[in-house]
């Protein structure tokens, strides 16, 4: 999906703590592109929340002044801090690797395999890379889909977002 009027910089597994930083923690820009149920947490996506795998989680904050700090801890490790008003509230630790100029992260992703009476799915993957004024984008990307006896629901879709360095 992505901005294709927003020109990136390239990350490379030299430069890749140019990702290190303080970031806004509600967009500047974005889009969302969800097919099948509407994505509930689609308008609220933070970059926490984008981040951390957990658009409905409890660490999700309400107070736009929020921030998160990303600090690279080697070329496939990052740790991600949501800070409220100076105070660290959360760290995460995630992997991934660098590749095609973005740190892309592992999928995350379940399988219940309970056919024929349950059978489901749910992937999650992001990529975030740097603008050319310093800011972040990413890019988030979801494929759910669920079968219980005679019913069943699926999800897919895409956003892109933009995030202020601080």
């Amino acid at each position: 999906m992505g901005f294709e009027e927003v020109s990136t910089k390239n990350i490379t597994k030299e430069n890749y703590k140019n990702l290190e930083g303080t970031y806004s923690n509600t967009p500047i820009l974005y889009k969302t592109k969800f097919s099948g149920i509407p994505y509930p947490y689609a308008d609220t996506l933070t970059l926490f929340s984008i981040l951390s795998g957990e658009p409905n989680s409890s660490f999700k904050p309400d107070n736009p002044t929020d921030s998160v700090a990303i600090k690279l801890l080697s070329k496939n490790k990052i740790l991600i801090t949501l800070i409220n008003e100076k105070e660290d509230i959360v760290n995460l630790t995630l992997r991934g690797r660098i590749k095609n100029g973005h740190f892309y992260s592992r999928t995350k992703g379940f399988v219940v395999p309970f056919i024929p009476i349950l059978f489901g799915y749910r992937f999650e993957r992001f990529r975030i890379g740097l603008i050319k004024n310093n800011n972040l984008s990413v890019d988030f990307r979801l494929n759910h889909w669920a079968f219980a006896l005679i019913a069943g629901t699926s999800e897919k879709g895409n956003c892109s977002a933009i995030y202020e360095k601080e």
